[in-house]
């Protein structure tokens, strides 16, 4: 549960000193769940789950202050946290840490540092959770630097440079779960001395034990802080400070090595380097737009925008750039010009993340480059030990697919290409057919320019519908874009397969996908045809329409 008091008001410092969280079922006998010391503006509360219908919360400390509450929340979390102290709780700390060893070793072997090294890219940022190194209680663990040896020796002999990002933080550093802990705003962190300072400690060790070493590129000190969503000037300070201490931590035993600091969401939320008189730094972004995963056009500014303001960020701060995540969807052409464009303006990129459960019907799925694995995941409440083990090790990078079209476009790029310079084939002379062609919306008004006017089944989507294009002569072909009727968003194909042909009889699948919106552009292996047809293979309550195919020699 979440305890917030009023956010950039006079009042929010009425956070509670101390508390006892109580619970009843019938509101007459109660049980306390957890008690300790609040925290800065807002309190975040973890306790064993337990069905419950009444809720207490006791203030227990003491303040100049009235106690206020502007928002309480509760539910179940599912987070990092929350995992390790369940699977702790539930098998101990051995047999907990030999659960988590397991996973480790399954998700990133050798081979797969194989994979990254042959995409020809030239550094991994390591996520490492804060209980990497220590146990829920705080207390150390024995061996905590035993799979980042590894991963640093394994990447080193690869020529890969590995960049260590402290993911979470104990509290959690933001308030979703991708900070470590699902929480208020601001989470549990930042209010606390002693999380902070264990923070300290663990950048302490890691960069004594990583000095001097050549296959570490720099130190990332906190992933994504954020105090709450409009962050104040005292807010902006309260995070320097912070960066401050862990960047005086790592200077302390580590002179040589960068450091990377968060400038999240923009510059506006980091002190420019003089201030604190930081040096041998790179400032961090992680420019995401989730608000229209499926509409290409609102993918399309963030790629824009952040192209336009890479000159002046240069000139604000003069530190290197780093963008350290980001994903652009099913959009391999946005994907292309992105990282083109980054390459040509000498900013660094590692997109987020290698492998992703989900499947391909997932648009945050796309951003692995390799994604789906249906295989059931552990039951923390219920399984052993070795069920939980046995489980994990179906995670192998050989029982997921390999996001191909992605491994090509980040294999483009990935040498420092720094053009983006599609070559459309024009239409002229092209002829179209299709499985079905209603009066007044022939296939022809399918490739004839965007112009929101097209092609339409004239029935609901049912799997088997086809658009087949002559092109007139064999051209080679690279990307493919489907577009839908702007006026008609919904009417993209639910699945679809693209083949082509050299002579009309022969026929090669070459991309087989779900769409993703209204504009989807798919990059191929690059070959050669004379025609292309694309057949959906889902199913919807809407006609299929095609406003306009665009085919392209190269990218």
């Amino acid at each position: 549960m979440a305890l917030e008091a009023a956010e950039n008001m006079p009042d929010e410092g009425d956070w509670p000193r101390g508390y006892r969280v109580e619970t009843s079922r019938d509101g007459a006998t109660w049980t306390t769940a957890a008690s300790g010391q609040g925290t800065f503006r807002a309190t975040s509360i973890a306790f064993p789950a337990r069905a419950t219908r009444y809720l207490r919360v006791v203030q227990t400390g003491t303040a100049a202050q009235w106690w206020s509450i502007g928002e309480l929340t509760a539910g179940l979390y599912s987070d990092d946290y929350a995992l390790h102290d369940t699977l702790t709780q539930r098998l101990g700390t051995d047999a907990a840490q030999r659960v988590l060893d397991t996973h480790q070793a399954t998700w990133i072997t050798e081979a797969d540092l194989d994979t990254i090294a042959g995409l020809k890219l030239t550094f991994v940022r390591v996520p490492m959770g804060w209980t990497t190194f220590v146990n829920p209680d705080g207390s150390w663990k024995a061996q905590p630097f035993d799979r980042l040896d590894w991963i640093v020796r394994e990447a080193g002999e690869r020529g890969l440079y590995v960049l260590l990002d402290l993911h979470t933080v104990p509290g959690g550093g933001c308030p979703w779960a991708s900070c470590g802990k699902v929480g208020p705003s601001p989470n549990g962190f930042w209010g606390s001395s002693d999380a902070q300072q264990l923070s300290v400690d663990i950048w302490t060790a890691v960069a004594a034990r990583y000095r001097g070493n050549p296959a570490v590129a720099g130190y990332d000190l906190i992933n994504e802080p954020l105090i709450d969503m409009s962050e104040d000037a005292d807010d902006v300070r309260q995070k320097n400070d912070l960066f401050d201490r862990l960047y005086d931590a790592v200077r302390a035993v580590d002179p040589d090595h960068v450091v990377v600091l968060p400038a999240f969401f923009d510059l506006n939320a980091i002190a420019h380097p003089r201030e604190y008189g930081w040096t041998n730094v790179m400032y961090q972004f992680h420019p995401y737009d989730m608000s229209a995963p499926k509409d290409w056009a609102a993918q399309e500014r963030p790629v824009a925008n952040e192209l336009d303001a890479i000159p002046d960020r240069h000139a604000a701060v003069g530190v290197p750039l780093l963008n350290g995540e980001f994903s652009l969807y099913h959009n391999d052409d946005l994907w292309a010009r992105f990282l083109a464009g980054m390459n040509a303006q000498g900013v660094s990129w590692s997109n987020w993340a290698y492998k992703v459960k989900g499947s391909a019907e997932s648009g945050f799925a796309y951003w692995g480059l390799h994604h789906g694995n249906a295989h059931p995941v552990p039951v923390l409440n219920s399984d052993s030990e070795a069920t939980m083990k046995a489980k994990l090790r179906a995670f192998g990078t050989e029982n997921f697919t390999a996001n191909a079209a992605f491994h090509r476009t980040v294999a483009r790029y990935a040498t420092g290409r720094a053009s983006y310079t599609p070559v459309a084939i024009p239409h002229s002379g092209w002829r179209v057919t299709a499985s079905s062609s209603p009066a007044g919306l022939e296939p022809e008004r399918g490739i004839d320019g965007p112009n929101d006017e097209g092609w339409y089944t004239g029935a609901d989507m049912a799997g088997g519908e086809w658009f087949q294009i002559d092109m007139g002569t064999v051209h080679p072909v690279a990307m493919v874009t489907l577009q839908t009727p702007r006026r008609s968003p919904r009417d993209y194909p639910r699945g679809f397969d693209i083949e082509v042909s050299t002579d009309g009889i022969s026929w090669q699948r070459v991309a087989r996908s779900v769409a993703f919106g209204w504009k989807r552009p798919i990059a191929i292996e690059p070959t050669t045809a004379r025609y292309l047809r694309i057949t959906q293979t889902g199913a919807a309550p809407q006609w299929w329409s095609i406003d306009d195919v665009a085919v392209y020699a190269s990218y």
